[in-house]
């Protein structure tokens, strides 16, 4: 059985990166629609590059905890492990976590860079796979489905294993 104070803390964890690219993907929606508007041309831009860093960033972390607190969780070959394999393979394929570092924590790739200019910025989003930050907002959503699946995974083997354990059964 799995320390219920673990699992509350994965899920609390994994509702928070959902909501991260929940909120990331939605609100990039909106400024795309608003894209042609001159009055917030502006306001777009860096909505988009601020929804891209939250993307990168969330993913992230959830490779940074997948291995010391989530995996031990799901059973290894099932739909939730399979889930978080291919959020896991398709972050280490895009660089990802090169790309948190440079999008986000710093400002280039190493120390004492200059901040990355527009084009520099569009040549890293197109380096990890993505022609565009619409194309990075739609596989962010498909990571945020993954993360529902490996959370709602995770909540029922809990409701499942507190069950048996308050019948009296031995999980």
């Amino acid at each position: 059985m799995v320390d219920r104070q673990l699992v509350e803390r994965i899920l609390g964890t994994l509702n928070t990166f959902i909501g991260q690219l929940h909120a990331a993907t939605w609100v990039g929606a909106l400024l795309a629609q608003n894209a042609e508007d001159p009055d917030h041309q502006h306001a777009v831009k860096y909505g988009m590059q601020t929804n891209e860093a939250v993307i990168v960033l969330t993913i992230r972390k959830f490779q940074d905890i997948w291995r010391w607190h989530i995996e031990g969780t799901v059973r290894a070959g099932s739909p939730a492990h399979a889930a978080a394999e291919w959020i896991l393979r398709e972050a280490e394929a895009r660089k990802l976590r090169e790309t948190a570092n440079q999008l986000v924590a710093h400002f280039g790739p190493h120390r004492g860079a200059w901040p990355l200019s527009e084009a520099e910025i569009l040549a890293l989003i197109q380096s990890n796979g993505w022609q565009t930050g619409q194309e990075m907002l739609l596989w962010g959503r498909k990571a945020m489905q993954r993360l529902i699946l490996l959370r709602d995974a995770i909540r029922a083997a809990d409701a499942n294993s507190t069950a048996r354990n308050s019948s009296g059964l031995t999980a």
